[in-house]
This record gives structure tokens, C-alpha cells and sequence, in this order.
């Protein structure tokens, strides 16, 4: 197996998604700990983003790694999303340490490395959802921000909301947004929603308190497009010239792919 295959799924999961798991079939009302009025301002983004047919963003994505001598390093990446409700998703990932894409039309699902021409295919569920969930379950990772796929990003992370305050009115790329700043046993994270009649997600930090170092993960999104008319042809993979075909490891094997 080359190095190239060996890193094509070598993608740490808890800095894949934005806070992983499942979505829960029944919107309870919010955590007692967490402010109401933060709680209000979520549910309003999460609101406005579920009623998106289809959508693009991007993100500028910072992250660090602890070396075995303990030494903590930051790594970089670019990431765009395209989202067709509810079966479509096309990904790009050019970072620091990999770059990779991700197809998914609702029958298929497909991961290429450009920088190998490798490509693994997988016969996925038919919605975005459950594509997510079986994706975590079946081969150990899941796209970066994965959680803002899913059609109600609320119920998808209500229940790492143990505690939530409201830090104030911030300004991220010059656009005045609403900071909240939330606590879970494992996990501190902040998100930055934008203020006014389009409450986007703008930023997101998430810090992993179960290790010494404390690491962080970090996506600044922008440029949201919800009238981007999506081809179809975009999430359907064409293996380019030469490319070769691997296959998907099952979950929790190293490597990922052969």
C-alpha cells in the first residue's frame, strides 16, 4: 500500500466533524444550563439554514496536532461545500497535510485524492442524513463541518449544550455577530452567528479538553450562496485519466483505504 492510499481516509474524526453525532428523532426544548436567549439565537440559525434547498460555503480552517514529543503544531485548510437537499453533497479539502474531494448523489458515494489520483467508492443511503451517520459508523470519519449538512443542524449537536452564555456582540470579517460560548464534558466550543435577518454561522472554534495541550479546531465560513443552481453533474464522480480505484477500509482500521 502506498503512503498516497495510506493517507487518503487518514483523517482524525473528532476535527472532521463540527461536533459529531447523530441527529435525535424528537427537538427537545433546550439544556437548563444554557441560556435561553443563546439558545434562541442557534435555533434561528439552524432555522434558516434548514430551509436552504441548496447552499455553498466556505471556510478557512486552522487545527492543531500534538507531536509525540508534545509539541503542538497548527496545520491549515481550504474547504468548500455544495449541498443539494436532500441528496446531494460535493466537497473540496486542500489543506496543509492532504487534499482530497468527496461526490455523493444520493446512490454513491465517492472520496479522490488528487495528489495519488486514487479514488474509493461506497454504495451510501439515499439522504444526507443518514449518508452522515453511516459514514462515522461504517468507515471512521466523516467531512470536515459535516454537521452543517445535516437538515437540522440543532437536534444534530443539542446535546453537547451542557452549559451556553452569551459573550456579546463581536465583529468576525467586519459583519457584527452574536458570540455564544458553550461547555460539554469533553469539549469547549464558541460559535459566531451573524447579526440581522441572516443569522449565518461565521465562526466556530471548538477546543478538545481531554488533552493536556488543550487543541483546538477552527473554521472561519464565508461566502454563502443559497442560490447557487447546483449541476447535477457536479456530485457524480468522473475518475479522471490514470486514476485507480481503492477500496474504503472498514471503521477504526489504520490507513483507511487499500
Amino acid at each position: 500500500m502506498s503512503s498516497s492510499m495510506k493517507r487518503l481516509l487518514a483523517v482524525p474524526l473528532v476535527l472532521c466533524g463540527l461536533l459529531a453525532g447523530s441527529v435525535p428523532g424528537v427537538r427537545a426544548g433546550h439544556q437548563p444550563g444554557v441560556d435561553p436567549r443563546v439558545d434562541r439565537i442557534f435555533r434561528g440559525m439552524s432555522d434558516y439554514l434548514k430551509e436552504a434547498g441548496e447552499f455553498v460555503f466556505e471556510a478557512e480552517i486552522t487545527y492543531d496536532e500534538i507531536l509525540p514529543s508534545g509539541q503542538k503544531i497548527q496545520y491549515s485548510a481550504d474547504f468548500t461545500a455544495a449541498v443539494a437537499r436532500p441528496d446531494r453533497v460535493w466537497t473540496s479539502y486542500n489543506g496543509d497535510v492532504r487534499s482530497n474531494r468527496t461526490f455523493y448523489n444520493g446512490k454513491d458515494f465517492v472520496l479522490y485524492q488528487p495528489n495519488g489520483n486514487v479514488y474509493a467508492t461506497w454504495e451510501a443511503p439515499s439522504r444526507i442524513d443518514e449518508l452522515i451517520d453511516k459514514l462515522q459508523d461504517d468507515l471512521g470519519f466523516v467531512p470536515p463541518l459535516s454537521d452543517l449538512l445535516y437538515s437540522d443542524f440543532y437536534a444534530a449537536v443539542e446535546d453537547r449544550m451542557t452549559t451556553g452564555y452569551y459573550a456579546g456582540l463581536h465583529t468576525i470579517d467586519g459583519i457584527p455577530s452574536h458570540h455564544l460560548v458553550y461547555s460539554h464534558d469533553h469539549l469547549d466550543w464558541q460559535v459566531w452567528v451573524e447579526d440581522g435577518t441572516r443569522p449565518l454561522l461565521r465562526k466556530i472554534v471548538i477546543t478538545f479538553k481531554d488533552d493536556p495541550q488543550s487543541p483546538q479546531f477552527t473554521a472561519s465560513i464565508s461566502k454563502w450562496d443559497f442560490s447557487p443552481r447546483l449541476s447535477d453533474h457536479l456530485f457524480t464522480f468522473d475518475p479522471p485519466k490514470g486514476s485507480q480505484k481503492i477500496k474504503f477500509l472498514p471503521s477504526g482500521t489504520a490507513g483507511g483505504a487499500q
